[in-house]
């Protein structure tokens, strides 16, 4: 599996979550990019 790292992968809740290097960064600005596009 890719590793999350440009920001198309972090839409991606599950990538997200299995990112190994910094999990809670990322879905922080996942959520960001959510409520972006909302």
């Amino acid at each position: 599996m890719p590793v999350s790292t440009t920001p198309r992968f972090s839409i991606s809740p599950y990538f997200a979550a299995y990112d190994p290097t910094k999990p809670t960064p990322i879905i922080t600005k996942t959520v960001e990019r959510l409520l972006s596009d909302a």
